[in-house]
């Protein structure tokens, strides 16, 4: 796979920001395609972990945003996927991740990507997003070869100091 874009150096994996890989499998997958492709841009970094590093942009009662934007393309085309400006909208100690990407007329659209667990000891401090269930929007991001309720990776969120 060749990844274009910002990651010529390696982020800090302990630097601000939400720090995932989305689903490892599926990244094996572009991974091995001939053609797969990988851009992480506007925010967007690959960490030295290499997992998807997406900078901080805000904090809106219980919505943490961030900003970047990261494109997975193969099969000559046939195969894509945005994934841009992700939220992480809190209740408690569950949540939702919203993600941009773009509708079937390919205009921007926010979609619930994901369901997960936020278990935190405190506000503050580094917390990570576990138990992660693609709910029925994300399935259809992926074109459906994951069914709602398939697990994607955990994410690490590090808030800035």
């Amino acid at each position: 796979m060749t990844v274009a874009g910002s990651d010529i150096v390696a982020t800090d994996p302990a630097a601000p920001g939400l720090h995932w890989a989305l689903k490892q499998r599926f990244l094996t997958y572009i991974a091995r395609l001939p053609d797969g492709r990988c851009s992480v841009t506007d925010g967007a970094e690959l960490d030295a972990a290499g997992r998807f590093h997406f900078a901080p942009a805000a904090a809106d009662g219980g919505t943490l945003r961030f900003r970047g934007d990261v494109r997975l393309a193969g099969h000559h085309g046939m195969l894509f996927l945005l994934v841009a400006d992700p939220w992480l909208e809190l209740d408690g100690d569950e949540g939702t991740v919203t993600v941009q990407t773009l509708g079937e007329d390919r205009s921007a659209e926010r979609i619930p990507l994901a369901t997960f667990a936020a278990p935190r000891t405190a506000a503050t401090a580094a917390w990570e997003g576990v138990d992660l269930k693609l709910t029925p929007q994300g399935s259809q991001l992926f074109n459906a070869v994951y069914e709602p309720g398939e697990a994607l990776d955990d994410f690490t969120f590090i808030p800035l100091l």
